[in-house]
């Protein structure tokens, strides 16, 4: 048979024996208080710690939780956490974006590709590639140029801001073979094409460009046109 409960009351507390601590009848509260005045001693009435209390019945010991100080430190402390891990997830996704951004801005940028006919615009300039010939050989007389396999020739127009095709080049081109491979325009062709040496016409109307590419690695061939001042870079599909 279970004893019942200690009547509620002041008894010595089982933390601090220079203390009396207050028993509600089903638990210590946190009320503490000292000794009342008296002979020396421990007073009348008093029961020892975690001995008999009036009625045979045993108190037990207090419960060990945590302080209502360290609760509100721990809620705290968990608040800033919380905000910290959020504040370092908001800045490595802003960084992210500010990347790509500058990459989109500022980096190696792919501006797609387009057909021949089509315009390729990439930083406020517009190529068009209008025609593709593939002769044997360019030019006729002391100028004439035979190709190793065929020549590619590109007839390009260009349009734009002027400070920014005025930096376009036939060096910007370069024709990428089905296998990855890319070929740089030819200089002889050029010059049997009256092409100025290694740059589109002077005109903003763009001029040809001549590649001389093997036969087989023709099919499948595209154009690699760089951007204005290398900000990216995009594509003409010679054939699909």
């Amino acid at each position: 048979m279970t004893d019942p409960p200690p009547e509620p009351g002041w008894y010595p507390d089982p933390e601090d024996p220079q203390l009396t601590r207050y028993w509600d009848g089903g638990g210590w509260t946190d009320r503490r208080q000292p000794y009342p005045a008296g002979p020396i001693g421990r007073p009348t009435g008093m029961q020892p710690m975690f001995g008999p209390a009036p009625g045979g019945a045993t108190l037990p010991p207090p419960k060990r939780g945590m302080s209502t100080g360290a609760k509100v430190i721990l809620w705290i402390f968990g608040v800033f956490a919380v905000i910290a891990v959020l504040a370092i997830g908001g800045c490595v996704a802003c960084g992210a974006l500010f990347i790509d951004a500058v990459d989109n801005e500022l980096g190696d940028r792919d501006f797609g590709e387009v057909d021949v006919g089509e315009t390729l615009e990439m930083r406020d300039v517009r190529y068009t590639v209008t025609q593709v010939d593939t002769p044997r050989r360019i030019g006729s007389g002391a100028t004439e140029q035979r190709a190793s396999g065929r020549f590619v020739v590109l007839t390009v127009t260009v349009r734009g801001g002027r400070s920014l095709v005025s930096d376009v080049s036939a060096s910007d081109f370069r024709l990428e073979t089905k296998d990855g491979r890319r070929i740089r325009y030819d200089s002889r062709a050029q010059s049997a094409l009256g092409a100025p040496f290694g740059s589109l016409s002077s005109r903003l109307e763009g001029g040809d460009i001549a590649f001389d590419v093997p036969e087989p690695e023709i099919s499948g061939a595209r154009v690699r046109i760089e951007a204005p001042l290398g900000n990216g870079h995009g594509y003409v599909v010679l054939g699909r």
